[in-house]
């Protein structure tokens, strides 16, 4: 997990190729099978075989300033409803199904709909339109130049997203050595968010860790906290901390953050 977070990335160039079926069913059952991992159904994943009839359709319209991502196959990420738990779990539980299907191979990047209209969204996905704000493309990815570096995006360091107690008091990697989270936050500080602005922060007060969002003037991303509560969990569970997030009742607002959720070290 330590690497995968470290070179994580959103594929933007895939061959067109059309995986194999017997590859489609794979995928179709990690599909399944994580969108059954909370229990309640919040999250569905549909794939849609037709690449190049999603692209026609929503470009100019879906992805990154209009510009479409081009790939073999999508698949629709529906959520329960518009509440904020949903949409955490929405992208908790996507970035679940992209790490396994990162263990096949399988390249991925998330396409926000946002410019897409409804009624456009009901044509090219039919049943699968409801409550769908992504999609996320997939397949292989085309061969990069073998002479140009990997770059790592820039990360924050520790000491800016990191606390304790309160935002009054940062704390640096000798601090959470001493408390075994070391590897935990320089880790989770890969995890990728929208546009990288890494909009989180965390509190440690007792024996919980609590992750705030920039509010971003009444705005804030839960599709971000749900993502980084996916990564801070998996890197927890390495240390065989098994605690489950609690979703804040109260989402309070601290120095423009706003609380998220805990979890019990």
């Amino acid at each position: 997990m330590n690497n995968f977070l470290k070179t994580r990335k959103s594929v933007r160039d895939f061959k067109l190729k059309p995986l194999s079926d017997d590859t489609l069913v794979k995928i179709k059952a990690i599909c399944s099978e994580t969108s059954k991992e909370d229990g309640q159904s919040s999250v569905s994943f549909n794939i849609v075989k037709d690449g190049k009839m999603v692209y026609e359709a929503l470009d100019g319209h879906a992805g990154y300033s209009g510009v479409m991502i081009k790939s073999p196959h999508y698949i629709v990420i529906n959520r329960s409803d518009d509440s904020a738990k949903s949409m955490i779990l929405q992208s908790y539980y996507t970035e679940s199904l992209i790490t396994k299907l990162h263990g096949l191979d399988i390249a991925t990047c998330w396409v926000g709909l946002f410019g897409v209209s409804e009624d456009k969204k009901r044509e090219v996905f039919d049943m699968y339109a409801n409550n769908s704000d992504f999609v996320l493309a997939i397949g292989y990815e085309k061969p990069s130049n073998p002479f140009d570096l990997d770059k790592y995006s820039e990360r924050k360091p520790v000491e800016e997203i990191v606390f304790d107690g309160s935002f009054a008091n940062s704390m640096d990697i000798e601090m959470l050595e001493n408390l075994g989270l070391d590897d935990v936050f320089y880790y989770a500080r890969f995890a990728p968010s929208t546009s990288n602005l890494q909009p989180w922060r965390f509190v440690i007060k007792g024996s919980y860790v609590y992750l705030y969002i920039d509010d971003n003037n009444g705005k804030p991303s839960y599709v971000d906290a749900g993502i980084m509560m996916y990564y801070l969990r998996s890197m927890l569970l390495m240390r065989n901390d098994k605690n489950m997030w609690e979703l804040a009742e109260d989402e309070e607002l601290v120095d423009g953050f706003r609380l998220i959720a805990k979890i019990r070290l």
